[in-house]
C-alpha cells in the first residue's frame, strides 16, 4: 500500500503542467538555484558551481522563496517540484 501511495505521489511531482497564468513565475537562475538545492547542495556549494557569488546565490533562493509564497528551502524545492518548475 505504501508502494502505491509514494509511486502516486512521485507521478504527480513528474507530471508536466501546462502553462498557468496563476503559477509563480522563477527566472531560469532562480529554478538553477533550486535545482542545486533539491540535490543538497549549500548556498555556498552553489556559488561555486555557478560561479556567482555567495551573496547573489542567497538573493535568488530568498527571491524564489518569496514567488512561491514559502518560508524555507525546503518547502521552496518541494514547491519548484509540484509546480513542475524544476526536475525530479
Amino acid at each position: 500500500l505504501m508502494a502505491l501511495y509514494f509511486g502516486a505521489q512521485a507521478e504527480r511531482l513528474t507530471r508536466v503542467l501546462p502553462p498557468d497564468p496563476k503559477r509563480p513565475r522563477l527566472t531560469a537562475r532562480q529554478r538553477e538555484c533550486l535545482q542545486w538545492a533539491r540535490y543538497g547542495k549549500t548556498d555556498w556549494e552553489i556559488s561555486e558551481i555557478l560561479s556567482l557569488s555567495h551573496g547573489s546565490v542567497i538573493d535568488h533562493m530568498a527571491a524564489a522563496r518569496r514567488r512561491l509564497g514559502v518560508h524555507t528551502r525546503t518547502q521552496a524545492v518541494i514547491e519548484a517540484l509540484a509546480l513542475g518548475l524544476i526536475a525530479l
